[in-house]
């Protein structure tokens, strides 16, 4: 598979999951990404981090366990006359407020930016945490929208690493381009997989509903050959749903073009669900796509 291809590949598993989870779901969590709808932004993070209960202020948590780095993503208005300058200072005072921070210090303030050139600012702030452990938080702010969007990452290590959770932010969804698909594996069939888990307490027969009138949209686009929807059999929580197309290219036609009745059902009532991955399969190299028994 050549480089380009490869990019392609890579882009599009990232704008189709934002494609499929805007369908399904208002925001979601992979198994390393954290996608946010509105405003749209997405952060990734190792998989080997566990969702946890957000605090009060906190729109994702997630750790390492049991005692590793934490993960803090928050979403909020933006207060009248905010700086980005002035983001610490503000985050600070809401740390006061918790009653398990002593001894703060911001000893990093500086302005950076995201990889696609969003401004932002980054700080490095020490403090105790209920005066027993010393922590270091990396936080990462950005305005969007009206909005103070920002990573605080946690730890009682090096926060270098950190920072590649901290600057995986991108405000926009990938874009695939179709002339980058100027390639014989465009031709092929792919299948794009969306796996995710239903909370306990969701109402399946009204998300069935919606999958029906979600599937009826799907099956009219150009190119694709079947929809499956299937639950695992020793947890039905756990569901996957498979679209298999003709070719890449008309997947990424697919991913591109905007459908106004898709927007409509993006906007309705979602069921609460927990997203998992989205994965990209291709045919298997030297091998037919079906194999069946002799008749």
């Amino acid at each position: 598979m050549n480089r380009s291809l490869r990019r392609v590949l890579v882009d599009g598993v990232m704008t189709t999951t934002f494609i499929l989870t805007v369908i399904f779901l208002p925001s979601f969590v992979s198994a390393a990404q954290y996608v946010h709808k509105e405003p749209f932004f997405s952060v990734t993070y190792p998989d080997d981090y566990v969702i946890q209960q957000p605090s009060f202020g906190v729109t994702f948590k997630a750790q390492r366990p049991p005692w590793g780095p934490t993960l803090d993503i928050s979403v909020i208005d933006l207060p009248l006359g905010l700086k980005l300058e002035d983001t610490a200072n503000a985050w600070v005072m809401g740390l006061k407020t918790t009653g398990i921070a002593s001894d703060i210090e911001i000893v990093v303030n500086e302005a950076s930016s995201l990889k696609d050139g969003t401004p932002a600012f980054e700080a490095e702030i020490e403090w105790m945490f209920q005066q027993t452990t010393m922590v270091v938080t990396l936080l990462v702010s950005v305005f969007k929208d009206g909005k103070w969007i920002y990573t605080a990452n946690h730890t009682s290590g090096d926060v270098d690493e950190l920072k590649k959770i901290a600057y995986s932010m991108t405000l926009k969804p990938a874009v695939v381009s179709t002339a980058r698909l100027a390639s014989s594996d465009s031709a092929k069939q792919v299948d794009v997989v969306l796996n995710f888990n239903f909370v306990s307490d969701h109402d399946r027969k009204a998300w069935a509903a919606r999958f029906k009138q979600i599937a009826g949209l799907l099956l009219k686009k150009p190119g694709l050959i079947e929809l499956r929807c299937r639950s695992n059999l020793l947890d039905t929580s756990q569901v996957r749903v498979t679209m298999v197309w003709e070719s890449l290219s008309q997947w990424a036609n697919f991913v591109q073009n905007d459908d106004p009745d898709m927007k409509t059902l993006m906007l309705s009532d979602q069921p609460s669900m927990r997203y998992i991955k989205t994965e990209l399969w291709g045919l298997f190299q030297n091998l037919p796509s079906v194999i069946n028994p002799p008749k």
